[in-house]
């Protein structure tokens, strides 16, 4: 497996397409309204409404979920984009900045606040 050939940079693109696409199908399946899809420097993106908690998880949870799929699905087929798929996937679930994984934390730990607060309002003084 080479990583500078024609079949890592076509994997490349190929996957973070299918990532994208991911998000936005989970998107409309989950109801929450796209305002709009572009192309930075960064890659692909999509701007929607906010959603519920558990609509945003599944929408952030989408693309990754995508690439294990491909990797699992492409192991044997093709290394090279399995590789890419399966190293998308994981730093896409990381907690670093802009990543998918790091949307989910932060969903979770506002949720898990919500649910404290809620708790201790709840308790009798």
């Amino acid at each position: 497996m080479t990583l500078v050939g024609p079949a890592y940079w076509v994997s490349v693109v190929v996957s973070v397409v299918l990532h994208e696409s991911a998000h936005l199908a989970m998107a409309y399946l989950g109801g929450v309204r796209v305002k709009h899809v572009g192309l930075s420097w960064k890659g692909p993106y999509i701007v929607r409404e906010p959603g519920t908690p558990v609509q945003n998880t599944f929408i952030s949870l989408a693309g990754p979920g995508m690439n294990l799929f491909l990797c699992v699905l492409c192991w044997h087929l093709s290394g090279t984009f399995a590789f890419v798929n399966g190293l998308l996937a994981g730093i896409n679930l990381l907690p670093i900045r802009s990543s998918d994984g790091l949307r989910v934390y932060r969903i979770w730990c506002a949720r898990s606040n919500q649910r404290r607060s809620e708790f201790s309002r709840s308790q009798p003084t």
